[in-house]
């Protein structure tokens, strides 16, 4: 349990800025902890040596111009040397190096490397005289000591539902979501997790969630500017509405939602570029399929998501699947997994696939990570955890020289919470 310092109604007052005016029946507890961290991480994250270049019919899997425009669709693609296409052919493209440099120089994996992470979170709360519930929380970052407050919060609460302001809050979407176990730390490309928002989801933002009714909530939410919260000239999404919905009975419950926004920005979209390849050696694989076949999810887009979680005995199942569909790529991620808990252990297992699907060719990335996890308390406030994933990333700007690259990273963490 965690050990929080809490203040009465009085004390709050005078913390949070001698403000004398409000009536002491506001009630308001402030509660001020924290925590820290030490992990010890073991990993592979230094690969092989890097591929040597390949010409680039094999990188983007056709030899001819004709070919390219064909499985693209795009007829505006065109090579500098109008009399041959050496810029397929014979060009080359270099692919990514997953070696650990120092400078230039390969370098020994050094295990274990050691992550601190600390943090200060203050919140208050409390219901006013007419009902209102109040409540407010933050949270300070001591590592980074940023000073972006992501993790401002506050909110409204009584008969009508509850309403929270926050920046970078949660989407209806990601507040409905049941089912889902993705986000495990991975070597590699990062996370695979769910989509549980679109990039109109930032800045500032609100979410309302209605009074249950017969196990049922409804969520709402509204980001008015992606670039931040003052102001909201030059953003490139602009009032981004999502809903969700989350049904419980019994064991069961299923949740999730939909947002979409639509974005200001009209060059996401490859479809119709007019791109000319370079008479050179110079562009990267990624670099390639990224213009040719776009693997950016951009411009406009639709976030949908669902989940279950089913408790069984002891257990609890889960599955989730969400799809973020733009104007370039499309993103789908399905998992799945399973927790329980063993005396003073709880153990966890987990599985994840993401597909990123180009916008053009047909040709996509693909992401499998699985996890297994488990922890303890050593006491009140003293948690210790080991963590298991492996992270296989099989890209396709990547197939002609190395390959899909496969990692995996153990976490031991010792944790403290106050």
């Amino acid at each position: 349990m965690d050990k929080k310092i809490l203040l009465g109604g009085a004390a709050a007052l005078l913390l949070v800025g001698n403000m004398y005016a409000t009536p002491a029946n506001a009630a308001l507890d402030l509660s001020i902890g924290g925590s820290a961290s030490v992990s010890a991480i073991f990993d592979d994250a230094c690969g092989a040596a890097a591929a040597t270049a390949a010409t680039r019919e094999k990188v983007l899997g056709v030899s001819t111009l004709a070919a390219l425009k064909t499985k693209t669709g795009n007829t505006n693609l065109a090579a500098a040397t109008t009399t041959d296409e050496t810029e397929i052919t014979v060009h080359t493209a270099g692919f990514k190096d997953y070696r650990c440099l120092d400078g230039s120089t390969a370098v020994n994996e050094d295990n274990p490397d050691f992550k601190i992470a600390k943090a200060f979170d203050i919140s208050a709360s409390g219901t006013l005289a007419n009902g209102l519930e109040v409540s407010f929380s933050d949270s300070i970052d001591l590592d980074t000591r940023n000073d972006k407050e992501k993790e401002f919060k506050m909110g409204l609460g009584g008969a009508f539902g509850s309403l929270t302001l926050a920046v970078e809050g949660d989407s209806a979407v990601k507040a409905a979501m049941a089912g889902d176990t993705t986000g495990a730390d991975v070597v590699g490309s990062g996370k695979a997790e769910h989509d549980l928002k679109t990039d109109g989801q930032a800045g500032f933002g609100v979410l309302y969630q209605t009074p249950a009714v017969g196990g049922m909530d409804l969520y709402l939410s509204w980001a008015p500017n992606a670039d931040g919260i003052d102001g909201n000239s030059g953003a490139q999404y602009k009032d981004t509405f999502g809903f969700g919905l989350a049904f419980s009975a019994g064991d069961l419950t299923v949740g999730g939602g939909m947002e979409s926004a639509s974005s200001n920005d009209a060059t996401c979209s490859q479809a119709t570029e007019a791109y000319t390849l370079a008479n050179d050696d110079v562009a990267t694989a990624a670099a390639l399929i990224t213009q040719i076949y776009n693997d950016s999810v951009c411009g406009d887009m639709t976030a949908t998501a669902i989940g279950l979680d089913y408790s069984l005995a002891d257990m609890t199942i889960s599955a989730g699947w969400s799809q973020i569909d733009s104007d370039g790529a499309d993103r789908t991620t399905l998992s799945a997994g399973v927790g329980t808990t063993i005396g003073e252990y709880a153990l966890s297992a987990d599985y994840t696939q993401q597909t990123t699907e180009f916008e053009l060719g047909g040709e996509e990335d693909v992401q499998t990570v699985v996890h297994v996890g488990a922890s303890t308390a050593l006491g009140d406030g003293v948690n210790v955890s080991l963590n298991f994933s492996t992270n296989e990333v099989d890209l396709f700007s990547q197939k002609a020289g190395g390959g899909a690259t496969d990692n995996y990273r153990v976490e031991a963490k010792l944790g403290i919470a106050f």
